[in-house]
């Protein structure tokens, strides 16, 4: 048992999914389960917008082989309302703490989202909120988009004055210092702590066309590939932000790489790229930790 949190809640495990990489209602198909959720910590539900998203044209996705992946999804969701009112529930059956994952598209959307998730009846079917403040995308600008972001996480602050909050963000574009005063800027917000790394910015080029592959030209880029990245930045983070609850995320495949980033400094782990197509490996992983 870990308890990441100061509420006191207990996690079976420190291994998380990474928002948009699992659905939860694998479970009611998957033989294991019933060991899957003896293994896992909490569940992270598909990052929701204040209104329903169609996503990014097709095609979305590129197959890097063994050093990751491309994905270009575009924050498909069906709306916060509906994730409030049918896959927070769903998610909450399965017995596992589950994170809340939101994004708004500037501060006016987060004041409503804050307004919407404190008043819903659902409101105790989570236990925390990942504000994602880095996705590459959508359209944006990544550092007006992060003061807005600022101003969303003190926004859920107000209203949810005793909730865990977790800032996703990524050195995508602003590298390493921008990471850890975006960081720093987050906290003092009112995050109570820090998911990274959210997906770095890679390109794949059709060789036939010589054409980028995908419509939006880049994607995010994840996989092993960007695991030195991730484990520098928890590093870096705990270095600077001792006593702060750290989600480790970005390339973690296998027992080993988690275990890293525990050592690393992080408080939880969270697995992507390595269960996108392999449901059960975030099981596995947290077993052979």
């Amino acid at each position: 048992m870990i308890v990441p949190f100061k509420d006191g809640v207990a996690y079976a495990s420190p291994v998380l999914n990474a928002a948009g990489t699992f659905n939860p209602a694998l479970l009611h198909t998957l033989a294991e389960a019933d060991a899957f959720k003896r293994a896992m910590g909490a569940l992270v539900l598909k990052t929701a917008t204040r209104h329903p998203r169609a996503g990014n044209p097709q095609p979305r996705t590129v197959d890097l082989g063994a050093v990751g992946m491309l994905n270009s999804i575009g924050l498909q969701n069906p709306g916060l309302v509906a994730m409030l009112q049918t896959g927070l529930p769903q998610a909450h059956a399965h017995g596992l703490p589950v994170w809340l994952s939101v994004w708004g598209d500037d501060e006016a959307e987060w004041a409503e989202m804050a307004e919407l998730i404190a008043s819903h009846p659902h409101r105790d079917k989570f236990h925390v909120i990942e504000a994602n403040s880095s996705c590459p995308n959508v359209a944006h600008h990544a550092m007006p988009e992060f003061k807005q972001a600022t101003a969303g996480i003190r926004q859920l602050r107000a209203a949810l004055p005793n909730t865990p909050i977790m800032t996703k963000l990524s050195p995508a574009e602003f590298g390493m210092h921008g990471l850890l005063a975006m960081a720093e800027h987050a906290l003092a917000a009112g995050s109570t702590g820090i998911t990274a790394i959210n997906t770095l910015i890679g390109l794949a080029m059709d060789r036939t066309t010589g054409e980028p592959v995908l419509p939006r030209k880049t994607g995010g880029y994840s996989g092993p590939g960007i695991f030195p990245v991730a484990l520098a930045s928890v590093y870096k983070l705990r270095e600077q932000f001792a006593g702060i609850p750290i989600a480790g995320a970005g390339g973690v495949s296998t027992a080993q790489d988690a275990q890293a980033m525990l050592n690393a400094g992080a408080t939880l782990v969270q697995v992507g790229c390595a269960s996108f197509t392999q449901p059960m490996r975030l099981a596995e992983l947290a077993q052979a930790l």
